[in-house]
């Protein structure tokens, strides 16, 4: 959406700029036509005979008779230009579904012209609308192509929100089906905890009407799921020649509802509903959100892939462009030595090349769609002035000026769209960096519910003193669900490269993964007790790295309650502009966060009589961190750090590793059970 608003800003920025330099040439030449009048009344008055105006061919006013029929001509573009203008205006201001619509009046353009001529002639206050002021043709030229600009700008914004508007409208639609039935799923449960071993006519009234409500409501979204189906492979087939990646990944969306039947499986939990089977019906809501999820999934993979074609195609654009800029500055430095020597030989082929290699910039941009749009808007300009530095290069009476106004305009352009596309590249990486921290966010508190609920089904055997059979079969089952996590945990690890350049947040990957390990063989051993103790430290080192990664709107320094930001890398939520994935403020976040952790975990440890081997491995810690935060400060003092760097001095504060020497540090209280965090 951001983006799609962003285009649109500038195309309606473009458009009114066409359409205001328009309206200033159209001023420009009633201007010129009334003094020209005032200055021939002069000239007619008694004892002043009336002088032909004669100009040379090719300049400016130029009224040669071998072009008498050129004034005829403009006025017949005059009038259709007039036209033309009135229809972009109109659409500037939203009936964009009339651009282009020509006026009855314009059946009969060159009369029009030409009575406007006749009134400037006659009476220069007379002189009529600016649609019928003669211009000479270069101006009314000029005019029709900015008047063409606009229709041409508005069509392209029509175009993109109506593509932008078929995967926004299904992304939004499944987005709202998955949580309306994750909150059926929710109510379901609530009956089933109510009337499981009974059957529906054994329910009170009020549980019939609610079970009853519960069937209609999943037979609504049953529906909501085929039609949603539906729709989505007929909004595919419109995309699939404008945008073919969004295409894709809507076609894998469908298809994957139809191969999991997921409309067939909601229907299937509305009738075990309705027989009074909650468990059941739970049970394929469960299903029918794991299908949902994947769709969004899939819609998401093919605007991913869609960014990744635009990433590589404006590269390629950036460098066309930069070629096309270097030409263009070649040829203006020969047309300064032609000048010299009236020679003009050859520039005229020169500047042919440059037009078609700048037409293969345009088609390679056209393959980019409305996305592209402000860049292709500014190298059709550069085009179009390559075009009319050729007309005047191939003049018999060649006017050098109006040849480097044309070269020095095309120049202007090509430089603008390089400015676009290298803004464009820029916004596209931010996107990218930012899609991929928020991706890594969910990872982590996703990994930490996982934990959450393992830490909530172990201590119940943890508090037993004798576990019977059955309880060492469950808990051992319990063992793999922790080691599924680990690997999980290491799966974002191996997916992210950055982590490994982030060294604090590599340790505590290496940390909650060296705790996990230690639960996963504790639970297999049938030892929830010592499990639980590395299960909740596994937690607690997870919720220190999402604290780390969570946004900071006041940008406070970590060390620093009431201080402001701390240099080198603000605290918002994502990287910004040439900062890596994790930022060094999100390390010096997280060491704080670490620090706290281990130091409850201390105080934990020796209130319960100690675990020599856990005191041990904090302590292990406790040196770790005072090595990571030295080694931290160090690369945040560097000179590639942002300006200002880092004063070392500043960050001094009680919550900062101390050296291992001096003893544990203090801590809060840790028996308050982990919470996850919100998102």
């Amino acid at each position: 959406i951001e983006d799609m608003l962003r285009a649109a800003q500038a195309s309606l920025t473009r458009a009114g700029e066409s359409s205001s330099s328009a309206s200033r040439r159209m001023d420009e030449a009633a201007s010129r036509a009334r003094d020209q009048n005032a200055g021939s009344r002069e000239q007619n008055t008694p004892g002043n005979a009336a002088q032909p105006n004669r100009r040379e061919p090719g300049q400016p006013g130029s009224t040669a008779p071998e072009q008498s029929g050129t004034q005829n001509q403009s006025g017949d573009q005059s009038g259709q230009s007039g036209q033309q203008g009135q229809a972009g205006q109109t659409g500037q201001a939203g009936e964009s579904g009339q651009v282009g619509e020509q006026s009855p009046s314009n059946a009969q353009p060159q009369e029009q012209g030409e009575q406007g001529a006749e009134r400037a002639a006659d009476d220069p206050d007379e002189a009529g609308p600016r649609d019928q002021v003669p211009m000479d043709p270069d101006e009314a030229q000029a005019v029709e192509q900015e008047q063409q600009d606009v229709r041409d700008e508005l069509l392209d914004l029509v175009e993109m929100l109506d593509r932008g508007e078929d995967t926004f409208v299904v992304r939004r639609k499944l987005e709202n089906l998955a949580q309306a039935q994750a909150q059926l799923r929710d109510e379901t449960a609530r009956a089933a905890a109510q009337t499981t071993g009974r059957s529906a006519d054994e329910l009170t009234a009020r549980e019939r009407s609610e079970m009853e409500r519960i069937v209609a409501r999943q037979q609504e979204l049953a529906q909501q799921m085929n039609e949603l189906v539906e729709e989505m492979q007929a909004r595919e087939e419109a995309l699939r020649d404008a945008d073919p990646a969004a295409a894709a990944g809507m076609a894998q969306a469908a298809a994957r509802a139809q191969q999991q039947q997921t409309g067939q499986t909601m229907e299937q939990a509305a009738q075990e509903a309705s027989q009074n089977q909650m468990t059941n019906a739970g049970q394929q809501q469960d299903q029918a959100l794991r299908d949902l999820e994947q769709m969004q999934d899939d819609i998401e993979a093919g605007n991913r892939q869609r960014q990744e074609i635009l990433q590589r195609m404006i590269a390629s654009v950036i460098e066309s462009i930069e070629g096309l800029i270097k030409v263009q500055e070649a040829e203006l430095t020969a047309l300064d030595q032609a000048a010299q020597t009236a020679d003009y030989t050859g520039r005229d082929a020169a500047m042919i090349e440059l037009s078609r290699n700048t037409l293969a910039v345009i088609d390679l941009l056209a393959a980019g769609g409305a996305e592209m749009s402000n860049i292709t808007a500014n190298v059709d300009r550069a085009y179009d002035a390559q075009v009319r530095a050729i007309t005047a290069l191939r003049r018999e009476f060649l006017d050098e000026d109006a040849v480097r106004t044309h070269e020095e305009g095309s120049l202007e352009m090509l430089r603008r769209a390089l400015d676009d596309a290298q803004a464009m590249a820029e916004q596209m990486q931010q996107d990218e960096m930012r899609r991929r921290f928020e991706e890594l966010q969910r990872a982590y508190r996703d990994i930490l519910e996982q934990q959450i609920a393992l830490i909530n089904e172990t201590e119940p055997f943890a508090e037993l003193d004798e576990l019977s059979r059955r309880d060492r079969v469950q808990v051992r089952k319990l063992s793999d669900r922790q080691d599924a996590n680990r690997l999980a945990l290491e799966a974002v690890r191996q997916s992210t490269e950055e982590i490994a350049e982030a060294r604090l947040f590599d340790y505590a990957h290496d940390r909650v993964n060296a705790l996990m390990d230690q639960a996963t063989v504790s639970l297999s051993e049938a030892e929830p007790a010592r499990a639980l103790n590395a299960e909740r430290l596994a937690a607690r080192l997870l919720q220190s790295i999402i604290e780390a990664l969570q946004d900071q709107q006041d940008e406070d320094r970590p060390f620093d309650e009431g201080g402001g930001a701390a240099a080198g890398g603000g605290g918002g939520g994502g990287p910004g502009g040439d900062e890596p994935l994790i930022p060094p403020m999100k390390e010096l976040l997280l060491l704080k966060q670490m620090q706290i952790t281990i130091g409850e975990a201390t105080i934990e440890a020796e209130e319960q009589g100690g675990d020599q081997s856990l005191a041990e491995t904090l302590g292990d810690d406790q040196q770790q961190l005072f090595e990571l935060a030295q080694d931290l400060l160090e690369r945040m003092a560097q000179p590639a750090a942002p300006p200002g760097g880092f004063d070392l001095d500043e960050v001094d504060d009680p919550n900062l590793p101390p050296e291992p020497e001096g003893g544990a540090p203090d801590g809060n209280d840790a028996s308050a059970p982990v919470e996850v965090p919100q998102s």
